[in-house]
């Protein structure tokens, strides 16, 4: 099979902790199983520590009207829904994407139309202008590897069109002491803190807008889901999932593991139908925790960025995309596709863990029939690109370690 649907070799050392951080993770457990105590033990101070940190967190993110979630997926899904959005109606988004945007459009009936990448991974707008017609019911914007669109001209296309707006900002955060914020564009913003993402609260979401009038139709939506995460569940599965890799490393053939080296277009046979649930109450607690220490470990993320792009230089992915006021979520290189696959497998070797994310949604079996004419732009960029470790809490020496080994692998034959 084609190397560029294979999986990521994975590092024998279990560095998976490395590109997808979980530093706190034991003190987390204890602190949800304390939590969980509480709201049998003490019930009204576990109501008084969820509401505080639901105030606390709604003053931090600053959105007039904010309502949370337990994923971002899930608060797709309830954006599409105040929207109207329904089976006869069609959502555009960008055809390098990950899976779970489009879920969200199939679980409310409607139908995802592709439109090809630009240089910057976002949203082609010649291509939009050719897909666009009187039944695309909302522009699905993600800012792809937490790289922000500029939505000045996109808004102007979806306003032509009497369409909306859904800022996907999933992929980034922004820096909490901008007088300027990332949800100001758009008609609704949605956030994930999800596991992979810069604030990791156990698979929470938000749903937020600053019209009045279409925070009404969200409440109504929102309100309507009476489902509670099972984030015991989410936990265990959180955990297994890192327990894996770190086992790979002492058993890289005990088949149990579930490790297999290849997806293809058959990973995805059928889409996953969405049913958004309330965010856990320990989710706002441990957000808000997150976001007190958030400016530190994101001042340490923002410096292991930019020690990247100096040693790296030219091969970085858009090394001067970083918007004023976020930073990205992958540090993201450009590499010859006939050597991607290798140059991963040697830094595997070496102990460093990568990824490469997304193989176009339009090659997996459950939305291939979406795919409607070309995406050159996206055919050029899907297998360049590899992600490498940089967040907090790598150190500036690890991170200069893993930029010296991957210029080594790329000048290697």
């Amino acid at each position: 099979m084609d190397d560029s649907f294979a999986y990521a070799p994975i590092a024998r050392r279990g560095t998976i902790g490395e590109l997808y951080p979980w530093p706190h993770w034991m003190k987390e457990i204890f602190q949800f199983v304390w939590f969980s105590f509480l709201r049998y033990i003490r019930p009204r101070y576990y109501m008084h520590l969820a509401y505080s940190a639901q105030r606390a967190v709604e003053e931090n993110i600053n959105l007039p009207f904010i309502y949370f979630l337990d994923s971002g997926r899930s608060a797709l899904v309830c954006a599409l829904r105040a929207l109207g959005v329904g089976a006869a109606d069609e959502v555009i988004l960008s055809s390098f994407n990950c899976p779970a945007v489009i879920d969200a459009i199939c679980s409310v009936g409607a139908t995802p139309v592709f439109v090809d990448v630009n240089n910057r991974g976002g949203i082609n707008v010649d291509d939009l202008e050719r897909r666009i017609t009187f039944r695309t019911k909302a522009l699905l914007v993600t800012h792809i590897y937490g790289i922000v669109e500029d939505l000045s001209v996109l808004q102007a296309i979806a306003t032509k069109h009497h369409c909306a707006i859904i800022n996907d900002l999933a992929q980034t955060f922004e820096l909490l002491n901008s007088p300027k914020r990332l949800h100001e564009n758009g008609d609704i913003s949605i956030y994930s803190f999800g596991a992979e993402k810069h604030i990791h609260a156990w698979g929470g979401g938000s749903i937020g807008t600053h019209d009045a009038e279409l925070s009404k139709k969200i409440q109504e939506v929102v309100l309507s889901i009476s489902i509670e995460t099972h984030l015991a569940r989410y936990c265990l599965e959180r955990f297994l999932y890192y327990i894996r890799f770190y086992l790979y490393r002492t058993l890289p053939r005990v088949l149990i593991l579930n490790l297999h080296t290849h997806k293809s277009s058959t990973d995805i046979v059928v889409h996953e139908q969405i049913t958004p649930r309330t965010i856990h109450p320990f989710q706002l607690f441990l957000l808000d925790q997150k976001l007190k220490t958030y400016p530190a470990e994101q001042k340490e993320t923002i410096a292991n960025a930019k020690l990247l792009e100096e040693k790296l230089g030219q091969h970085m992915f858009l090394a001067d995309a970083r918007h004023s006021n976020s930073h990205l979520l992958y540090a993201t290189i450009i590499v010859d596709p006939e050597k991607r696959f290798m140059i991963a497998r040697r830094l595997a070797k070496d102990g460093i863990q990568t990824t490469w994310n997304y193989v176009p949604l339009y090659y997996y079996e459950a939305y291939e029939k979406y795919q409607k004419g070309e995406y050159p732009s996206t055919e050029r960029l899907w297998k360049q690109v590899l992600s490498v470790p940089f967040r907090y809490p790598l150190t500036r020496h690890r991170v200069q370690e893993i930029a010296e080994r991957i210029l080594a692998h790329i000048h290697e034959d």
